[in-house]
């Protein structure tokens, strides 16, 4: 499973580099293992897929790799930002490093969120997931990580799932 974690490394030391589309076949095959078929063969497949690459054919496989996207980007974002304490030595420039990662992988934790918010009729099936997830999102919010889009899925599972506003 370790080799998973290569293209988050590719991603982390050239950042600046990758466009929204790399971004998103990286982060993809680092947390299912999948390689983002091209823009021709997705085209094709349009029928069995959404926009987002995700199939919903499935709802448990779709469930699970929404899931384990999301998670994938908090948990790494903040490795990356324990590690970016230590290597930089301004304050300032560390933020800005990770500001930059978070950024670049908002897109792909969107559609990760999106198709949770699919998938999920109720709450109660996956309650833990669901809660850690909107927490995780009230806490990037309340830290000024969250962009207006993650503002409006905040406020969508808050009503979708009778969720509390606060932490």
């Amino acid at each position: 499973m370790l080799h998973l974690w290569i293209p988050l490394g590719v991603l982390l030391v050239s950042s600046s580099c990758v466009n929204e589309q790399s971004c998103d076949m990286l982060l993809r095959y680092a947390s299912t293992g999948q390689v983002l078929e091209s823009n021709a063969v997705q085209i094709k497949t349009n029928n069995h897929a959404n926009n987002d690459g995700f199939s919903t054919s499935c709802r448990d496989v779709s469930e699970q790799c929404a899931l384990s996207g999301a998670y994938l980007i908090f948990g790494w974002l903040d490795i990356v930002e324990d590690m970016s304490s230590m290597i930089f030595d301004c304050e300032d420039a560390c933020h800005r490093f990770v500001s930059q990662l978070r950024t670049k992988t908002d897109p792909y934790l969107l559609k990760c969120v999106k198709l949770l918010l699919e998938v999920l009729d109720v709450a109660d099936r996956d309650r833990d997931s669901v809660t850690d997830l909107h927490n995780r999102l009230l806490n990037w919010n309340k830290n000024g990580h969250c962009c207006e889009a993650f503002e409006d899925i905040i406020l969508q599972m808050n009503k979708k799932f009778n969720l509390p506003l606060m932490q």
